[in-house]
């Protein structure tokens, strides 16, 4: 203030209007030196000090660490459960989450852990009372922050990914009769009947044997000669047999072929089949087919955004940033393909079904889908809607499984539209 009193005594000679024009830009400018570098101020209730309510504004790329992995205990019977404690670190706006994964000598996983509130640093895995017996290493970390940015830990480090901070196993031991290793089967697949109308349902039956654990769901797939598909139908409790197909009134008329159809246990076993098996994948147990009639075609209504429908067992009917039809398909601009690009648009609609899916799927279960080896990306919003529903997904694709645990999605990336199945064949299958 002494500072600008002097000053003010050597303007006597400026006009009045001057004067006042200076002392004001003066003061603000003093006003501006005395708040912390960057900082903005948010208005304040009566009796809080606003020196409290300034907070920095700064941007957060720097993804968080994991400085340590604990385990209550290295070994476990099956059945039983296990602790494991992670501890980490992140410079600006904190941890949002983090997962760990463990794979088995003998191929298979143990449960998957992920934790979403950045808060809580142990958790148990549990272990299936299937689980065979050998030993569990740890095989990859992430951790993300509330920025977005994120930072992934593997065994075998290629890419982006840092090596472990340790090597930790866990050895799970159990009887041999209840250990459950091989996966259930499909042994008929029946319609009640082979022409419909749109807008009405149709029912089909599934029946399947396991050997140990028994089976835990099943789904089926039809997709039309016009490149559209029927809505996806799939069970998840093993024990209903029969369930109905619905069919859109906006259904385009032809003819829908079971394409696929799958099958899994209660220790996570599955088994894949295909109209054209490849890899893993067997072929269907019969040739179906399913003639829709649609005398009066129109085009399906448009959603608003913010009105997608809940998932099923969720209380949020708006759960999703992102625009939506009346199916419940996140639909992201840039993904849309040329219509002219038959091979695109083919690829764009399996993706669309693909979400579909997932939004039928029980929370932290795994979809199983066959992909078509000329499909060579996954959709960004394909992961986002993995990860909003904690949702699994196993890809069989070009002779190879690829396999996104539950809770595991990686975390919305600016600007990525899609990720190759090599990328995720390296951030997956390590």
């Amino acid at each position: 203030m002494m500072i600008l009193y002097r000053f003010c005594e050597k303007t006597g000679g400026m006009t009045k209007m001057k004067h006042k024009q200076t002392l004001a830009m003066l003061l603000a400018a003093a006003m501006v030196l005395s708040m912390p570098l960057g900082a903005y101020a948010q208005g304040t209730a009566e009796g809080e000090n606003p020196t409290d309510l300034v907070q920095p504004y700064v941007v957060d790329t720097e993804a968080p660490t994991i400085s340590k992995i604990l385990l209550s205990d290295t070994e476990v019977n099956a059945g039983e459960t296990i602790l494991v404690t992670v501890e980490g670190t992140d410079d600006i706006s904190g941890i949002s989450g983090w997962d760990v994964a463990f794979k088995g000598d003998n191929g298979e996983y143990l449960s998957s852990v992920t934790v979403h509130d950045g808060i809580t640093k142990t958790v148990e895995i549990e272990v299936s009372e299937y689980q065979p017996s050998g030993v569990y290493h740890l095989i990859s970390a992430s951790v993300w922050d509330k920025a977005g940015n994120s930072r992934n830990y593997s065994a075998n480090p290629h890419g982006d990914n840092e090596a472990l901070p340790h090597d930790l196993s866990i050895t799970v031991t159990n009887n041999p009769d209840k250990e459950d290793t091989q996966a259930p089967s499909i042994s008929k697949i029946l319609l009640s009947d082979t022409e419909v109308n749109a807008g009405e349902t149709i029912l089909v039956t599934v029946e399947g044997t396991d050997d140990i654990s028994g089976i835990s769901g099943w789904d089926v797939a039809f997709k039309g000669d016009n490149g559209e598909y029927l809505s996806s139908v799939t069970v998840h409790d093993g024990i209903t047999k029969t369930v109905e197909i619905e069919v859109s009134e906006y259904q385009p008329s032809g003819v829908y072929h079971l394409i696929s159809a799958s099958v899994w246990d209660k220790a996570g076993n599955s088994r894949n089949y295909s109209a054209n098996p490849h890899g893993d994948n067997e072929a269907l147990p019969h040739d179906l087919s399913i003639t829709v009639i649609n005398d009066d075609p129109v085009t399906p209504p448009t959603q608003p955004e913010g009105n997608k429908p809940s998932r099923p067992g969720s209380s949020d009917g708006n759960n999703s940033a992102n625009s939506s039809n009346g199916f419940g398909v996140v639909n992201y601009e840039s993904e849309k393909p040329d219509p002219a690009d038959k091979q695109a648009v083919k690829a764009y609609n399996f993706w669309q079904d693909a979400k579909s899916k997932i939004r039928k799927t029980a929370e932290g279960k795994t979809l199983r889908l066959s992909v078509p080896k000329e499909i060579t990306n996954l959709p960004a919003s394909v992961m986002e809607t993995l990860r909003k529903e904690n949702v699994g997904l196993r890809l069989n694709w070009n002779g190879k499984t690829i396999t996104i645990p539950a809770g595991k999605a990686q975390p919305k990336q600016k600007l990525r539209i899609y990720w190759t199945m090599q990328t995720l064949e390296k951030l997956y299958n390590a």
